[in-house]
């Protein structure tokens, strides 16, 4: 059996173990319990009253905002984990003690959903959907960055009920949030610091593991997926572009953003 390792991942700083005899424990590949379907679901298209108003939707032009004919749309998250206010941590910290310290978290929450009817997948989408969801993704972040209580964002996706998931329709989620939290902020300086002038780290890592070719799931000169050296957990996949992509996401062209989708329906 494989020996279990200690790796470190240099774009984070975050250890993990990877111990590779523990795939074959019982259960291991059993599937998730699936999002029970939901009774009423309030993403559903015809279902747009029960969402507050949409911030962005792609919809036939026939039709009004807030209205079915859409294909995606963007709409605040009802149960936000955060809202508007004054500046996260520049304020009073919130008293629990010295060993317990917190400060108010603040920004913006918002969910994307990602197809009219009733899927619950995103294997399940087609690419040229995914890359709508994408051009979404996109747009709003267009707006975030515009904004400058808004300092930095986080998109994320929690398919499934060990995910987290509490509605089963297909959805993503964008956090907005007012102050970095300090791991990202640890990463930002990490980037920063341990490139040269010529060469990033990110890129760094991107020509090793093509050297090395062990983790490569799909190479083009503009992009590597690979999956990680130092894994969060099963199934953990990075995308990394070639420097010549550029950095602000919402910045990418059309057919980048289209093979991406691509790549992410393949993968």
């Amino acid at each position: 059996m494989q020996s279990a390792e200690l790796r470190k991942d240099v774009l984070t700083g975050r250890q993990v173990v990877v111990a590779p005899g523990r795939s074959q424990r019982p259960g291991h590949k059993r599937p998730p319990t699936s999002v029970s379907p939901d009774e009423h679901d309030p993403f559903a298209e015809g279902s747009e009253c029960d969402t507050p108003d949409e911030l962005l939707s792609f919809r036939r032009r026939d039709t009004a905002p807030n209205q079915p004919g859409w294909k995606v749309r963007v709409v605040p998250n009802r149960f936000p984990a955060v809202t508007v206010g004054a500046r996260s941590g520049s304020g009073d910290s919130i008293p629990h003690s010295t060993l317990l310290p917190a400060v108010p978290f603040c920004g913006t929450h918002d969910v994307v959903i990602e197809c009219a009817d009733g899927r619950t997948q995103w294997t399940q989408l087609l690419p040229a959907e995914i890359q709508l969801i994408l051009t979404a993704w996109q747009l709003r972040l267009a707006w975030l960055r515009r904004t400058p209580e808004i300092a930095g964002v986080c998109i994320f996706r929690n398919e499934g009920p060990a995910a987290g998931a509490s509605l089963a329709h297909c959805h993503s989620q964008m956090l907005g949030f007012q102050t970095p939290p300090q791991t990202l902020l640890d990463r930002w300086e990490r980037l920063r610091s341990a490139g040269t002038h010529d060469v990033s780290l990110q890129e760094q890592l991107r020509q090793t593991e093509l050297h090395g070719a062990e983790r490569i799931v799909y190479s083009e000169p503009d992009l590597t997926v690979l999956t990680a050296f130092a894994p969060a957990g099963g199934g953990h996949l990075r995308l990394l572009p070639s420097p010549q992509i550029p950095a602000a996401f919402e910045l990418c062209e059309s057919d980048f953003i289209r093979r991406l989708a691509e790549v992410l329906h393949s993968v």
